[in-house]
């Protein structure tokens, strides 16, 4: 039987093209045979990729987005290893749902606020429905 052991999964969550504002470090115990952590590191490299073009991209193209992008694209043209599927699956799974959370933090509620109630009600309707 394999040993099993804990990795530390380093997650960094940016907000700006220019910055990392939110760091947090995710347990994950899998066994040594295990391959999640080649899917996570190829997802890991796609990320980054995203955040480097952006310093080159428009305004409104943001690191998180052309990550996004890119690994749509490279996900739909290119035929991945089977081997990567257990740490892509975990990275689109629950690091994405960590990663939103933490995007939450940098939400400006001073601006919410000044939306009005009926804008904060429609919002809250719709995240609700999402969720």
């Amino acid at each position: 039987m394999a040993s099993r052991r804990v990795v530390w999964v380093g997650l960094i969550i940016a907000c700006t093209p220019n910055r990392f504002v939110n760091t947090c470090l995710l347990p994950v115990s899998f066994s040594t045979s295990s391959t999640l952590y080649r899917g996570v590191l190829f997802t890991m490299a796609i990320g980054l990729a995203g955040h480097l073009i952006a310093a080159y991209a428009p305004s409104w193209l943001n690191g998180i987005l052309l990550a996004l992008v890119l690994g749509m694209v490279v996900g739909n043209l290119v035929r991945l290893p089977k081997v990567l599927e257990p740490g892509i699956g975990f990275t689109g799974s629950k690091l994405l749902e960590l990663s939103v959370l933490f995007l939450a933090f940098g939400i400006d509620y001073g601006h919410v606020a000044a939306l009005g109630t009926e804008t904060f009600i429609i919002m809250a309707v719709v995240v609700d429905g999402m969720v």
